[in-house]
C-alpha cells in the first residue's frame, strides 16, 4: 500500500484514534464479545444453530449445521457459502454428488430448494452463510 493511502490521508496518531486502548479483564471480554450459539431447529441426527445473526450485522448470517445421519436440508431462495468445519460426507445437488471433509468449501446456488447431506459416521458439521435481503 503507498504511503498516501495507509491511513486514509490522515497522519498515523489520527489513525490511532479508532483503537479502543481500555483495560478489560479475560471474563469482560467473554462477556461482551462472544457469542453463544442459538438452536434454531433440529431433529433426529441432526441440528441447526444460528451463529451470526441480523442482530449482530445487516449484511449476512452464518448458521451452524450438525449433521449425523443422512438428512435432506430446505434452504432458503439464496446463494450459500458453505464451510465443512469438522467431519466428512457427501453432498448431494440435484443428482450431482460431491465429496467433502474438513476445509472444504462449496457455493450452493439461490435457485437451489434443497441438498442432501449424508455424513460419515463421524458425523459433518458445516457453517453456512448467506446474505441477508
Amino acid at each position: 500500500v503507498p504511503p498516501d493511502a495507509r491511513f486514509m490521508g490522515c497522519d498515523p496518531a489520527f489513525a490511532l484514534t479508532i483503537f479502543d486502548y481500555t483495560s478489560r479483564s479475560v471474563d469482560m471480554v467473554h462477556q461482551q464479545c462472544q457469542i453463544a450459539p442459538m438452536v434454531r431447529s433440529q431433529g433426529p441426527g441432526w441440528q441447526f444453530e444460528n451463529l451470526i445473526t441480523s442482530a449482530h450485522t445487516d449484511c449476512f448470517t452464518i448458521d451452524r449445521l450438525s449433521v449425523m445421519q443422512s438428512i435432506t436440508h430446505q434452504k432458503e431462495d439464496v446463494l450459500q457459502v458453505g464451510l465443512v468445519t469438522q467431519g466428512d460426507g457427501v453432498l448431494d445437488v440435484d443428482g450431482v454428488t460431491i465429496d467433502v471433509q474438513v476445509g472444504d468449501r462449496f457455493l450452493v446456488p439461490a435457485a437451489t430448494r434443497e441438498l442432501t447431506i449424508s455424513p460419515s459416521k463421524e458425523g459433518l458439521v458445516m457453517a453456512i452463510c448467506q446474505p441477508l435481503p
